[in-house]
């Protein structure tokens, strides 16, 4: 609870949890537990405390540990609690404190905790690690730009040449903190009695997975397009405008008319050599060459606007310094005061998640170093006792009123765990992963059946198709509404409230109704109409310009990134709900603006901002802290190797490695002022050697090294198949396809893969007349009336 504001209720009152080891990805996990109600217990060593509390950004005139801005964000209303784990008693206390809580959160380093004994079988133990806690990458050591290589993330990312850029920042730990977020709540709501191992690789390729699927079903490889490009589609990307920037999206052929009407060159959208989105992405320089001088003839604002009122997905890409500005986002309060006994307070955005009737604690005050030890330490252990479902979600029901990435994801990680997920399409407006548009031709081959994203997006679901825009339609909707915990929709902000599904709605039908819903810039404030794609979202969090080199153009990655992000939030906060729910009897509404969701990738921008009154600075492939810190081309053509120093007892090994042991006497203020020389060195030796037998040279001496995969790669990457990661299953029309599993294990295995995505309007019986109790006269007469259907309608 923040010091000075009334108590709120909130979703997770009287959950109790204890963070064991460091770093932002067990940091972020616990942020988001405390930010949702629990008592977060931070324990850190005597001394220095948290290796998050040596992060910068700093606050002017404090000393360390207490001047980090990263580590009061990571740790607002957590309590902290020294234990010296080195003492005879230290490892008794943590078992103690252990045995107290619901949730035991740790990143000590796989095997550690069950050294220590901290697993307890009644509760719930997360285990945060690089690579896992088993399988032939456990004890190498990573970072988040190794993990980002490894993972296929960094490959497509800045110019065709190379080399692949680092975003800036913990995004990697972030994604790993969300994840595992999502999986202890997955165990809370199913009653407890769980060991979750969280890869935060594994969760990192929640962003690339695509590609493996893709390269199962066409044979198509990850491919490195150039800056702010990526396959397939074009344009999605940034340009100059006459005062900053604007992010541009236009991939279905009525946006790209409207794009080209909007700029004043309508001639272009019948331009043969621009007619598809692949087209336009193979061309790109030649329609660069076009757009740019074009985009920079008014300012961003207005091209933001204007596209938006034309159903352009359209961004304006704000500095750090823009966001407190900008109109939105002071309407939905995106900023939140963090404060600390010697930093003071300062905004950042805080975590984003909008639950009407448990509201997310705001900001906070974060804790000295140990400040909190007494009181906790005097603590009686009382052990907790839970019983456990197998599998956790079984016995939930959620309408998923999603299409594309974000909704979809986020009810296939709760499908997958055991919750029966009823996807609505209808015949009319598939799922657009099926395909843009529908021709008799493609009817007749049946290629709304062959998408490869669509079909692992959507296994382990039920599929109905219904026509919501009747009166009939909406009826049946509302009939399988009453019957359920919860309804996901991740559509323009207003179609829910045309279609007659407004929550307000649904409350009638079910009162205890748990809805969410996950527009591009949430469904209230001045931008609430507004369009997005996963590119967008990342354009209008502003992430771009906190990667890349100071002096070039805002970098945004090479994947549709607010989607999956905004999807793994969606899932996060739903599963806070409907645990709230099974509690309470309370349903309520949700709502979550992938725009803000985005903002916490990227959190060291606004902690920065608020704190020093900039944002951190952009030093291209280096890291502010960690020296030395590149991307190194290796000996084969487009082959490349991440390496990252990220302590000092990694320096020495290094220059062992490479051959060049004499730059061991370098201190780190000395390697600051050395990088170019010390890059140089590391790239000579990197020239010499094949990716990967660098990466495991290194590692065996014990420095983060990771190869730059391409994404398509992750299919056949040994680690991944020793860890279980891919599954086939055989689906109708497509035949047997691999699927990627759940980014954790739970209890030592991952979730199965109960049934595969289903055809369009697959369980239209199923769900109608054995769920709904429909006759089969009534179930021939909706079809008759096309009110439910099986194949899109062609124009």
């Amino acid at each position: 609870m923040q010091r000075g504001t009334p108590e709120r209720k909130t979703a997770l009152d009287g959950v109790s949890v204890v963070e064991f080891g460091d770093g932002v990805a067990v940091g972020y996990c616990g942020a988001l537990l405390a930010a949702c109600g629990a008592e977060v217990i931070k324990i850190e060593p005597p001394g220095h405390g948290d290796s998050v509390r040596h992060l910068p950004p700093f606050a002017d005139g404090v000393a360390t540990p207490e001047a980090s801005g990263m580590h009061a964000f990571l740790n607002a209303n957590k309590l902290s609690c020294v234990l010296d784990m080195t003492t005879p008693d230290g490892p008794e206390q943590a078992v103690r404190l252990a045995e107290t809580a619901d949730i035991v959160l740790e990143a000590l380093g796989p095997g550690k905790a069950d050294a220590l004994g901290l697993g307890d079988p009644h509760g719930i133990l997360v285990s945060l690690s690089w690579f896992g806690n088993d399988g032939q990458r456990r004890d190498w050591v990573g970072s988040d730009s190794v993990v980002q290589a490894l993972g296929g993330f960094l490959y497509p990312i800045g110019r065709k040449e190379g080399p692949p850029v680092i975003p800036g920042g913990y995004q990697a730990q972030i994604t790993g903190g969300l994840t595992a977020f999502v999986a202890a709540m997955t165990a809370l709501l199913g009653g407890g009695g769980a060991h979750i191992d969280q890869s935060i690789l594994e969760a990192q390729t929640t962003y690339t997975e695509n590609a493996g699927v893709r390269l199962a079903y066409d044979g198509s490889p990850s491919a490195r397009k150039g800056l702010n490009r990526f396959e397939p589609t074009y344009p999605q990307t940034i340009y100059p405008a006459a005062d900053g920037w604007i992010g541009v999206t236009a991939l279905t052929p009525p946006q790209w008319r409207a794009c080209c009407e909007l700029i004043g060159a309508p001639e272009l959208a019948d331009d043969p050599r621009f007619a598809t989105p692949l087209e336009r992405c193979n061309r790109a320089e030649a329609l660069d060459a076009i757009l740019i001088p074009l985009f920079r003839k008014r300012p961003a604002l207005a091209w933001f606007h204007e596209g938006q009122a034309r159903r352009l997905p359209f961004a304006l890409v704000p500095t750090m310094a823009d966001l407190a500005d900008l109109d939105h986002f002071q309407a939905r309060e995106l900023l939140a005061s963090y404060e600390h006994p010697d930093i003071g307070s300062f905004s950042a955005a805080t975590i984003p998640w909008k639950l009407a009737a448990t509201p997310l604690r705001r900001g906070g005050v974060s804790p000295r170093l140990g400040e909190h030890t007494e009181m906790v330490l005097d603590r009686a252990a009382s052990p907790r006792e839970a019983s456990q479902k197998t599998p956790p979600l079984n016995g939930i029901r959620i309408v998923d009123l999603t299409m594309g990435w974000s909704g979809p994801l986020a009810t296939r990680h709760l499908a997958d765990m055991g919750a029966e997920v009823v996807k609505i399409e209808s015949c009319g407006y598939p799922d657009w992963w099926r395909g843009w548009e529908h021709t008799l031709e493609s009817l007749a081959t049946r290629e709304h059946e062959k998408s490869a994203i669509f079909n692992h997006m959507n296994r382990n679901k039920l599929g109905v198709a219904i026509d919501l825009t009747r009166s009939e339609g909406r009826a049946l909707a509302l009939k399988l509404v009453a019957r359920a915990d919860a309804v996901i929709e991740n559509q323009a902000t207003g179609v829910m409230a045309k279609l007659g599904l407004s929550y307000d709605a649904l409350k009638q039908v079910n009162p205890q109704i748990v809805m969410l819903s996950l527009p591009a810039f949430g469904a209230e404030g001045p931008w609430s109409g507004y369009r997005g794609y996963g590119s967008t979202v990342e354009q209008g969090a502003g992430l771009p310009h906190l990667t890349g080199e100071a002096d070039g153009p805002p970098l945004q990655t090479h994947v549709a990134y607010g989607d999956a992000c905004g999807g793994l939030n969606a899932a996060g906060a739903l599963l806070v709900a409907l645990f709230y729910r099974a509690r309470s009897g309370q349903g309520q509404r949700l709502e979550i603006s992938q725009v803000e969701c985005m903002l916490q990738q990227g959190m060291q921008g606004t902690i920065a901002q608020g704190l020093t009154g900039a944002p951190p600075p952009r030093t291209g492939n280096r890291h502010p802290l960690f020296v030395p810190h590149g991307c190194f081309a290796c000996a084969a053509p487009d082959s490349w190797l991440v390496v990252a120093v990220t302590d000092e007892t990694q320096w020495a090994p290094l220059c062992e490695t490479i051959g060049r042991p004499e730059l061991a006497r370098l201190t780190w203020s000395e390697r600051q002022a050395e990088q170019d020389s010390i890059e140089a060195a590391i790239a000579a030796w990197t020239r010499t050697v094949q990716a990967d037998a660098a990466m495991e040279a290194l590692q065996a001496a014990g420095v983060p090294a990771g190869t730059v995969r391409r994404s398509s790669d992750l299919l056949h990457d040994p680690a991944f198949v020793e860890r279980g990661f891919w599954r086939e299953i055989e689906r109708d029309v497509v035949g047997p396809k691999p699927h990627p599993l759940t980014p954790w294990r739970y209890n030592g295995s991952r979730a199965e893969l109960r049934s595969p995505a289903p055809l369009l309007g697959e369980h239209n019986r199923t769900v109608l007349c054995d769920m709904l109790g429909l006759g089969e006269d009534e179930l021939a007469d909706l079809a008759a009336a096309a009110i439910i259907g099986d194949k899109p309608i062609a124009p």
